[in-house]
């Protein structure tokens, strides 16, 4: 599983979801990919999330949360932090913010070698 933790407000994020759209399409139901806006605003996060494309599930806090619950229990303090989950909920990686990153890792965790 992949956690896609991002913001509107974010250009970086802005422009890794098309790049993690890509990816998301290649790997298909081999890896889940998850979104966690980090955005007060839902409406806004939701016209992101329409304009862009975006093809995976945005998962919020409750309305009014200044931030997602789980991204502060994980004390992501940036974005885009991307983080891999194995099958057996073990963080196989945290924190990453290249696409690039988050390929080479899949890989390694779907080969067993991490």
């Amino acid at each position: 599983m992949l956690l896609v933790f991002w913001s509107t407000n974010c250009g970086s994020c802005l422009a890794i979801l098309p790049e993690l759209n890509k990816l998301h399409s290649e790997l298909g139901p081999a890896v889940e990919v998850v979104g966690f806006p980090l955005q007060p605003d839902a409406d806004l996060a939701a016209c992101v999330v329409s304009r862009k494309g975006v093809l995976w599930p945005q998962i919020r806090g409750e309305e009014g949360d200044l931030i997602n619950p789980l991204a502060e229990t994980l004390g992501i303090l940036k974005v885009p932090s991307l983080w891999i989950v194995d099958g057996n909920e073990v963080i196989r990686a945290a924190g990453l913010g290249r696409v690039e990153e988050v390929r080479a890792c899949l890989a390694d965790v779907m080969a067993g070698r991490r």
